[in-house]
């Protein structure tokens, strides 16, 4: 028999005024602080979908709404094979309210803020930023996977985010700038030491082997974790082995290897190389990782991240 998931259902305010929606910026959550979103809550026990809605509404930004100028716009599924389970969003729509909007949360919330519908923020919480371009969409259902992200089968231009794909294999960005560092060295000489050989052999296998021993053990973790190490999304985050004290255990060995094989052919022109190679693993791979994580891990990443160092 299959383990069936019960998904924890939430309610989202889509508060509209003019073509505008009202945000607010979390902070002191745990959960996506820094971050832009709507007005929203779980549904508590015994409690529906509607009622939370003004629950929340009222606990938050202090205004009333009622039931009749409520609208159910959007449902989103989103996976998780987490703690948390996965989860059932429902976005309703409102534009009728009595009293005036205040910052109800001032210890959750830094500010509250109207934005045009079709001008988000950059950091608006990725799956609320779904849910409102899917209401202007007149979309009623979208779901959220780890191999797939934002999909709604019966439309054809699927929402996405940049996804986790790197633009080259993370090796491939160490060893082309590698090669040719190597390479323009043996044409132009310009030496990192000016030691004997001996010592260089000695912190080219001191470095070629903390490398090697990194790498190995990251890969043993992700496997061990059952995580494939080849660039693929993931289901969950890996915290243990070398991943409790760096989130990028691969990068640092690569890093490690690719200093050993520099000081062994005494290539200074390779080591002019590695702020190219940084800057393109950075803004190429990794951010683009974080990003897929963020989006699809949500508050399982985001506690991680801000525990463990990106590098060291």
């Amino acid at each position: 028999m299959s383990d069936r998931e019960k998904a924890v259902p939430a309610s989202y305010l889509i508060l509209g005024k003019d073509g505008k929606i009202l945000l607010g910026l979390r902070k002191n959550t745990g959960y996506y602080d820094g971050w832009w979103t709507v007005p929203s809550g779980h549904v508590e026990t015994g409690e529906l979908p509607i009622g939370a809605l003004i629950r929340e509404t009222k606990e938050e930004i202090g205004i009333s709404i009622y039931s009749k100028d409520i609208k159910l716009v959007h449902t989103m599924y989103r996976a998780k094979h987490d703690e948390t389970g996965p989860r059932s969003d429902y976005f309703f729509a409102v534009s009728k309210w009595s009293g005036d909007i205040e910052n109800m949360e001032q210890q959750k919330c830094v500010k509250l803020e109207w934005f045009p519908m079709d001008n988000l923020p950059e950091k608006t919480v990725h799956f609320v930023e779904q849910g409102i371009e899917c209401y202007r969409k007149g979309i009623n259902y979208s779901e959220i996977q780890f191999d797939k992200k934002f999909i709604n089968p019966n439309i054809e231009n699927n929402i996405d985010i940049e996804r986790a794909i790197p633009i080259l294999p993370p090796p491939y960005i160490f060893l082309g700038p590698l090669l040719i560092g190597i390479g323009v060295n043996i044409l132009y000489p310009l030496s990192i030491f000016s030691i004997n050989l001996r010592w260089r052999l000695s912190i080219f296998v001191i470095l070629l082997a903390a490398g090697g021993a990194l790498l190995y053990w990251a890969v043993k973790t992700l496997l061990r974790f059952k995580v494939d190490p080849r660039f693929k999304p993931v289901g969950g985050v890996v915290t243990g082995g070398p991943f409790s004290f760096t989130r990028n255990p691969m990068y640092v060995s690569f890093t490690l290897i690719y200093l050993a094989v520099t000081v062994a052919f005494n290539a200074l022109w390779a080591v002019f190389f590695l702020p190219i190679i940084f800057y393109t693993l950075h803004y190429g791979v990794i951010l683009r990782e974080e990003k897929y994580l963020e989006a699809t891990l949500g508050e399982e990443f985001l506690k991680y991240k801000a525990r463990v160092r990106r590098w060291l």
